[in-house]
């Protein structure tokens, strides 16, 4: 069963996330792979990392990588 607190937006981005080759990513990746905003994705990242379903780290002055958490993983294989 899904989880009742992810929209379609939110796991359409956990997806983009798990279907990278890399396993950390970019929003500038994930915005063009989705053809969206950087501040799209940006946005729905921060809201998701607040849910546990992804993680960042800081790597430079202004940038930042992002990956799945455990939850993360768990709500794509309910979905």
């Amino acid at each position: 069963m899904a989880n009742p607190s992810l929209s379609d937006s939110s796991l359409r981005y956990l997806d983009a996330v798990a279907n990278n080759p890399d396993p950390v990513v970019t929003t500038t990746e994930i915005a063009e792979k989705l053809e969206v905003t950087q501040q799209a994705v940006y946005n729905s990242f921060k809201e998701l990392e607040q849910k546990g379903m992804l993680r960042s780290k800081k790597v430079g002055a202004r940038s930042k990588v992002w990956w799945l958490s455990i939850q993360g993983r768990q709500a794509l294989a309910e979905d």
